[in-house]
């Protein structure tokens, strides 16, 4: 199913802890929808950081600033549809998480970000490891984490859970169940 031309614009987000299905989902839901996927931005940034041995909160900052001109990028570009594989939900909660605080650049973006659907993915897959990834044991508490922000956010969210095609399936009934009712609403948030 292609976006219509005549539907308004929308975002789509992944969000949520590590190794929860966000690319995979993010990815497949812009494909079949023929939206466009804005991937990651840490996942090509932060090896190029790693290699001085460590980052810090003003490379997350960078990436974070990354990512929304990302995101503004698609979303001016007039693409009616846009599906992000992250957003600043999770570089508020990495940086909360790795240095006890979210920089105010991250806050204020949060409080100007685009209208968006969130898509808040359940740490209920089996971890997958690799060297960018850091909190295997507490994926639970960071899913609290997210809850929480988004909550305080008040942005509308859905919690995607299961595996496989069952997980798609739900993430794919709320962007349409949103859909229909920003166009009979005439709201996206």
């Amino acid at each position: 199913m292609n976006v219509s031309a005549s539907a308004p614009q929308a975002l789509v987000c992944a969000t949520g802890p590590e190794s929860s299905g966000k690319s995979s989902l993010s990815l497949r839901l812009a494909h079949h929808l023929g939206g466009v996927w804005v991937p990651e931005l840490a996942r090509s940034l932060l090896p190029r950081m790693l290699v001085d041995g460590g980052y810090t909160i003003n490379d997350v900052e960078a990436i974070a600033r990354a990512q929304q001109a990302a995101e503004r990028s698609a979303l001016a570009a007039g693409h009616r549809l846009v599906v992000a594989d992250t957003d600043l939900t999770v570089i508020a909660v990495w940086c909360d998480v790795r240095f006890a605080r979210i920089p105010q650049l991250v806050l204020d973006g949060l409080e100007c970000a685009p209208a968006r659907l969130s898509l808040l993915c359940a740490p209920d897959l089996p971890w997958q490891a690799d060297d960018l990834r850091e909190n295997p044991h507490d994926r639970d508490e960071l899913f609290e984490r997210y809850v929480a922000l988004l909550n305080s956010l008040g942005w509308r969210y859905r919690t995607i859970t299961s595996v496989g095609e069952s997980r798609f399936q739900q993430a794919l009934a709320y962007v349409h169940e949103s859909a229909e009712s920003a166009e009979s609403a005439g709201s996206r948030r």
